[in-house]
């Protein structure tokens, strides 16, 4: 059943994706832009960018063709409000999601999550995650201070 799922998958992803990239593990950011010495890591990721709708759909892969991922890119306007407002503890998170959507080969995502404390006031950058597509070649950079000990970087070709 599991294979004849997986199966089905396989043709629907085949025929709904305009593209689908191979990812590879950068040591850079710099690297990722180039994409040329990264290493492998078997995964692939489909994409279908929906002008009309501003929203851009990916699927990530694993090397026996299972979909274990599915993410909608858009832009989302968070309402963000103060927890215990009234003390001089206040802390609110700040979350912004845009997606900017040129065409199918051209767009950028940007995720971005920041703690800010009222007294004094600070704000602490938690994660940020950053995916594009620059004329058809895919990137990722993801840095995220309370999961990863190091900023992940990735390209897709």
């Amino acid at each position: 059943m599991k294979t004849l799922l997986t199966i089905c998958l396989l043709l629907i992803t085949s025929q709904v994706f305009a593209k689908e990239v191979t990812i590879y593990v950068c040591e850079s950011e710099a690297e990722a832009k180039l994409c040329n010495s990264c290493k492998k890591n078997g995964w692939k990721i489909g994409i279908k960018a929906n002008e009309n709708k501003n929203i851009v759909l990916l699927q990530t892969i694993d090397d026996s063709g299972e979909v274990i991922q599915t993410r909608y890119l858009q832009t989302v306007k968070d309402e963000n409000k103060w927890i215990a407002e009234n003390t001089k503890f206040a802390v609110k998170t700040d979350v912004v999601k845009n997606l900017d959507l040129f065409d199918e080969n051209n767009w950028e995502y940007l995720f971005n999550i920041r703690i800010i404390h009222a007294s004094p006031y600070n704000v602490k950058q938690m994660s940020k995650r950053k995916i594009s597509m620059v004329n058809g070649k895919y990137r990722e950079s993801w840095i995220d201070q309370s999961l990863l000990p190091s900023p992940r970087f990735y390209c897709g070709k």
